[in-house]
């Protein structure tokens, strides 16, 4: 299971995965398991109230065997 809520800022990295801000969001791992991925937003993407509040981000594999990471927090700063 997803360690994560169901809202509209999930919905869109699902959406828009590898496109706009979200880079190398859905794709293969590699062999040795590992992947890579980045939001990269630029000045304005999110309004400055957002600043100070922590974004939360999981992955998953929708493969013959199903995993999900446990979620990794992050800062919103200016």
């Amino acid at each position: 299971m997803l360690p994560l809520n169901g809202d509209r800022f999930l919905f869109y990295t699902w959406v828009s995965a590898n496109r706009g801000v979200l880079h190398d969001t859905k794709g293969v791992l590699a062999a040795d398991g590992t992947a890579h991925a980045a939001l990269v937003a630029p000045p304005g993407f999110f309004p400055a109230t957002f600043v100070g509040s922590e974004l939360a981000f999981a992955w998953l594999t929708t493969d013959a065997f199903d995993f999900a990471s446990n979620p990794a927090r992050v800062l919103l700063v200016p």
